[in-house]
């Protein structure tokens, strides 16, 4: 993708543009972006061989602190 139209995308996308280069009759196919690559810099960086810029919105929601809670893996730990 990158390399044919220098647009740069998540792994996540780019799986999904490969399944669609793929298909024998993609005409009513559509990919959609999952996430944008600066999210996954240490993987896309190396690959396209430059850096990602990371637009300011993002980087205000990738500095800001973690706040999650463990819950255990049946239903009823969710509540």
């Amino acid at each position: 993708t990158y390399k044919e139209d220098n647009y740069i995308c998540c792994p996540h996308t780019a799986t999904g543009i490969k399944i669609y280069h793929s298909l024998n009759n993609p005409k009513d196919t559509i990919v959609v972006s999952t996430a944008h690559p600066a999210k996954f810099e240490t993987v896309v960086e190396p690959l396209i061989g430059q850096k990602v810029e990371i637009p300011p919105s993002l980087k205000a929601l990738l500095d800001k602190k973690s706040n999650y809670k463990e819950i255990g893996t049946d239903y009823h730990s969710l509540f």
